[in-house]
């Protein structure tokens, strides 16, 4: 049985907007807007703009609150690809193309290099890396590998930086987006069908596990909690449905967006959790004007921001201490400071 949607609250002021950057982020997928990320600190954002990836430290800009400045940008010599998502880490930066080309940068050689891999699109590519399970020794022998989600109805895992296949599992659908529990154990993946399929991970290898369902559709990205015990779902219905993979016959949650998805621009395009233990929040966009922060601790208390005038949001990226959230347009992207002192300390509560 489904628990119904929770009763939303909007009283609730979760994060705060600082600055805007004059970077424009854009994807070529009109379904597909996974084009920012802040993957390795705080002050280092990497999004997608044209046929190009543009790496630049917010740092260096030295901004008084809601000003836009040129940053100091460092683009990253792809070759051209047409994307609608972006992927760093481990010294890499990938996009992929609407040929089932993938293009791989490898920071340390300065060297770029594109592979054709699966028959279609890409449409989503990401990194994982395995190894909670291990100990320090073994951990350094692994090497990370890449996770192409295919239109085709593949999911291809690919070493690095060759991009060997090591493993191809196969789907009714296309699928859409993949994630990778943060404690390297579990994967989950989204297509264009309303079925979510869990896998065990162990290394490279995946294992089908279990199976969700959202009953909304399709959908395009999904996320892990920084427990790795719940995931969330964006789908194009409008909805965010989100699970705990310890009781998989009931939605956690089902926090629904501000606009009408029959109108294009409530439906649900990238979910992401805040990264840290202690900040509890998760940020999901609509495909215009909105980004909705929910307090995960009772998936009720909401914020909703609004990030433009009928323009396409095209990704969104916490940082890894969970203390800003980045949110990308057509013409700029902007920064959001999330209130860490209220996120880490609770409420007082009086007996009667």
């Amino acid at each position: 049985m489904t628990k119904p949607s929770p009763i939303l609250r909007y009283d609730t002021t979760f994060v705060k907007r600082v600055a805007e950057f004059n970077l424009p982020c854009t994807a070529h997928h009109w379904q597909l807007q996974d084009c920012v990320v802040c993957p390795d600190n705080r002050s280092t954002i990497y999004a997608l703009n044209d046929y190009y990836v543009h790496k630049f430290n917010q740092n260096h800009c030295q901004l008084p609150p809601h000003s836009i400045s040129n940053p100091s940008i460092c683009t990253i010599p792809l070759p051209p690809s047409l994307s609608g998502s972006t992927a760093n880490s481990f010294g890499y930066s990938v996009t992929s193309s609407e040929t089932g080309e993938i293009s791989l940068y490898n920071s340390a050689l300065r060297e770029a290099r594109t592979y054709h891999i699966g028959k279609d699109i890409n449409n989503h590519i990401a990194f994982s890396r395995n190894p909670q399970y291990l100990d320090a020794t073994a951990i350094r022998s692994i090497e990370p590998h890449l996770l192409a989600c295919n239109n085709d109805g593949h999911i291809r895992v690919l070493s690095l930086p060759d991009l060997r296949i090591l493993q191809k599992l196969p789907f009714h659908q296309s699928v859409n987006h993949a994630a990778v529990s943060p404690d390297g154990t579990r994967m989950v993946a989204v297509t264009d069908d309303q079925a979510v399929p869990l896998f065990d991970a162990r290394g490279t290898t995946y294992t089908p596990a279990l199976n969700f369902n959202t009953r909304h559709g399709a959908a395009y990205s999904c996320h892990w909690d920084a427990f790795s015990t719940t995931f969330a779902v964006a789908t194009n219905s409008g909805y965010v449905d989100v699970f705990d993979v310890r009781n998989p016959q009931h939605k956690l949650a089902s926090v629904r967006a501000l606009q009408p998805a029959q109108q294009g621009g409530g439906s649900c395009r990238v979910v992401k959790f805040a990264p840290s233990y202690t900040v509890d929040l998760m940020a999901f966009s609509e495909h215009t004007n909105y980004v909705t922060v929910v307090d995960t601790r009772n998936y009720t208390d909401v914020q909703r921001l609004r990030v433009g005038n009928n323009q396409i949001i095209t990704g969104l990226a916490f940082t890894p201490d969970g203390g800003n959230l980045f949110v990308g347009t057509g013409d700029r992207i902007i920064k959001f400071a999330v209130n860490q002192t209220d996120r880490r300390s609770f409420g007082s509560y009086e007996l009667a």
